[in-house]
C-alpha cells in the first residue's frame, strides 16, 4: 500500500519527451520501505520524489512485516552487479 508520496519539479516534461526514470528501493525496516526517483531528459534532472509503502494484511488492513521474498528481491534488485 502506498502511504505517502513526494515530487519536486524543476521543468516541464512534453509529451514526446524521451525520459529516464531511475528508481531505487531503500530502507527497508518493519513493514515499509520507501522508492526514490530521479526523471531526466537528455542527462538534466527534471523532476525527483520518494514514495513511501506499507504492507498489510489483505483482511484487516494492519501493518505486516515485508515479506522475507520481497526483502530479498529488493536486496537482490539494488545489490552491485557482479564483475
Amino acid at each position: 500500500m502506498t502511504i505517502e508520496t513526494h515530487v519536486r519539479y524543476l521543468s516541464p516534461a512534453y509529451f514526446d519527451d524521451r525520459l529516464l526514470v531511475h528508481a531505487r528501493c531503500i530502507d527497508v525496516r518493519g513493514a515499509r520501505f520507501r522508492y526514490e526517483y530521479v526523471i531526466e531528459r537528455n542527462g538534466e534532472t527534471i523532476a525527483d520524489g520518494w514514495t513511501d509503502h506499507a504492507c498489510v494484511d489483505a483482511v484487516t488492513f494492519r501493518p505486516t512485516r515485508v515479506p522475507v521474498w520481497l526483502a530479498e528481491a529488493i536486496a537482490g534488485a539494488e545489490a552491485p552487479p557482479a564483475s
